[in-house]
C-alpha cells in the first residue's frame, strides 16, 4: 500500500465536546474552513474536517490510504493536565469515528497529554490504540519547549515500543519564533530547525537506543537535521558536553523521515545520507505547504526503481512490525 503518513484532519465537532476550557468554532470561509480554536483564528482547507474528501482526494493522488493526524495547533500541550487528557480523548474518538468512515482509505493517528506526564500519555495512547483501533501516535517536537528526551516521558515511550506503533513528529512551539514574523519564515525555516532541534535531543541522548524498536518519523525530511549531520559528528568527537551521548551517525540512520521536501536532489541526498528503507511518503495534506502528488514526487525524483519502490510501500514495513 501507498500511504501519506504525513497528512492532518481535525474532528471538530467531537473537539469541541470535550470538557476542557478550550472553545471551537467551524464555519465556511470563501470556500476554506474559519476554525476558532481557544480565542486563535485559523483559515484552513475544508477537507480538514471532512473524511470523505480527504478519502477520495487521497485516490485522486495516487495514494491508497492516508494517515489523519491532528494539525499542530490542535495538540494543545499548554492545557493543563486534566483538560489535556480530556482534549486528547475527544481528538482520539473523533479521529477513530473518521477513520472508521472509511477503514480501506483512512488510517487514525492518536493524540497524548504529554504534559500531564509518561504515565497518563501511555494510558491514553494505550486506549487509542487498544481500545479506539488507531494505529500510530503523533507528537510535536517538544512539549511547551520541554524536549521528547526528558525523563518524565520515559514511561511513554516504554509504552509506544512495547504497543509497536509508529510515531509522527510534527514541529510546532518554534524555537526562535519571535525573530521569524516576516516572510513566512516560522514555518518555512522555523519548523525544519525546530524538527533539527528535537531530532538532536533524540538522538543525543540515547533514547533510541533504550528503546530500539520505535520507529519515529521526522516531517519535513527531517528538517535542517540530516543536512548538518557533519557539524553534529564533530561536535560529538570535539565537545566535553557530548562525551557521553550517542553516536549521532547511528542515530541519524535509526530515524525515519517523510518526502515533503520538494526538491528530488535534497529527496536523492537524504536517500544517500540515511537509506531508503528510512524514507516514507509524506505530503502535508490539505495544507497549502503540501506536496500535492506525493507518489508521483518519489517516483520521479530519480531514484533507483528499487528505492522508489521501497519508499512508496514503507508503511506495509512500519505498520507489520
Amino acid at each position: 500500500m501507498i500511504v501519506d503518513l504525513h497528512s492532518h484532519f481535525f474532528p471538530a465537532e467531537a473537539a469541541n465536546a470535550a470538557r476542557s476550557s478550550v472553545r471551537v468554532e467551524a464555519g465556511p470561509s470563501a470556500g476554506q474552513t474559519h476554525l476558532r480554536v481557544d480565542g486563535q483564528d485559523f483559515i484552513v482547507p475544508a477537507a480538514i474536517t471532512d473524511p470523505a474528501t480527504q478519502a477520495r482526494e487521497a485516490t485522486q493522488a495516487g495514494l491508497d490510504a492516508r494517515a489523519l493526524l491532528p494539525p499542530p495547533f490542535a495538540v494543545r500541550y499548554e492545557l493543563d493536565p486534566d483538560d489535556g487528557v480530556d482534549w486528547s480523548r475527544r481528538l482520539n474518538e473523533g479521529t477513530a469515528a473518521a477513520a472508521a468512515s472509511d477503514p480501506e482509505r483512512l488510517i487514525g493517528f492518536a493524540s497524548v497529554p504529554l504534559q500531564a506526564g509518561g504515565e497518563r500519555a501511555a494510558a491514553e495512547l494505550d486506549y487509542a490504540i487498544g481500545s479506539l483501533g488507531l494505529r500510530g501516535v503523533e507528537l510535536l517536537t517538544s512539549v511547551c519547549g520541554t524536549g521528547l528526551d526528558a525523563a518524565q516521558f520515559d514511561t511513554f515511550w516504554a509504552a509506544v515500543a512495547e504497543l509497536g506503533v509508529p510515531v509522527v513528529i510534527h514541529p510546532h512551539y518554534v524555537a526562535g519564533a519571535q525573530h521569524m514574523r516576516q516572510y513566512y519564515l516560522r514555518n518555512l525555516v522555523g519548523n525544519p530547525t525546530e524538527t533539527a532541534l528535537a531530532g538532536a535531543r533524540l538522538i543525543y541522548s540515547g533514547l533510541l537506543r533504550r528503546y530500539p524498536g520505535l520507529h519515529v518519523i521526522l516531517c519535513h525530511g527531517g528538517g535542517a537535521l540530516p543536512h548538518i549531520i557533519g557539524r553534529l559528528r564533530h561536535g560529538f568527537r570535539s565537545r566535553p558536553e557530548l562525551r557521553d551521548a550517542a553516536d549521532p551517525d547511528e542515530g541519524l540512520r535509526r530515524l525515519f523521515y517523510d518526502t515533503v521536501v520538494f526538491d528530488p536532489t535534497v529527496l536523492r541526498h537524504l536517500a544517500e545520507l540515511v537509506g531508503h528503507r528510512q524514507l516514507v511518503v509524506g505530503s502535508d495534506y490539505p495544507f497549502d505547504m503540501a506536496e500535492p502528488r506525493p507518489a508521483a514526487f518519489v517516483a520521479d525524483s530519480g531514484l533507483s526503481e528499487q528505492a522508489v519502490a521501497s519508499v512508496l510501500h514503507s508503511a506495509d514495513r512500519l505498520f507489520a512490525s
